[in-house]
């Protein structure tokens, strides 16, 4: 499942099934097209990440937590005449994205919400309970892949950052310059000036 949303895409789906492995996994992945969310948090770059692990991972479960989905263990025979009526509609992305208009999605969002908590399994708490268990037993950083993963637990969190380049001459830090750059140009240089005086 994937959602994309202004500045960041939300990626859930199953690790296990994906590369073929014995356990179950998983894997809740964030990707942000902006740094700004990070950066609101105090993380700027991966030397941020451990001390502030604990609010990228509330981070994740704010965005995990804002999904509306339709959950497949819905037993049917235990809802309303108007609950089965509306099942049709809870269950077409059309019918989120293009019949209703934002403000007019927060009533059809609570009653489908009503009816998982209700009658089903609820996939979607039994995940965030999961989430909420055994997100930070023990973590690991990754530098040559710029992820942290839980590695005591069946969720692994994924936050993906840019990162930062730096000039082939100089080595110094040019993550401010255009993608393609690969020298220190006249602009970097101005900016590192300026950022080392502060």
């Amino acid at each position: 499942m994937q959602a994309v949303f202004n500045d960041f895409r939300l990626k859930i789906y199953n690790k296990s099934w994906q590369y073929g492995m014995n356990t179950n996994t998983i894997r809740i992945e964030v990707d942000f097209s902006r740094m700004k969310s990070l950066n609101d948090l105090g993380i700027k770059t991966l030397v941020d990440l451990p001390e502030n692990l604990h609010k990228g991972l509330e981070l994740v479960l704010n965005k995990f937590d804002g999904i509306t989905y339709y959950d497949e263990t819905i037993i049917k025979t235990k809802l309303t005449k108007p609950q089965k009526k509306n099942l049709p509609n809870y269950r077409n992305n059309n019918y989120w994205l293009v019949d209703l208009k934002p403000n007019k999605r927060f009533g059809p969002k609570r009653k489908l919400s009503e009816i998982i908590s209700n009658n089903s399994q609820n996939l979607k708490e039994k995940i965030r309970l999961q989430f909420l268990k055994s997100r930070v037993i023990n973590t690991q950083l990754f530098k040559n892949r710029n992820r942290v993963i839980n590695t005591h637990s069946s969720i692994e969190v994924f936050v993906i950052q840019k990162r930062n380049k730096v000039c082939l001459v100089t080595g110094e830090d040019i993550s401010m310059q255009k993608d393609l750059s690969h020298l220190l140009s006249n602009k970097g240089l101005k900016h590192l000036k300026k950022k080392k005086s502060n």
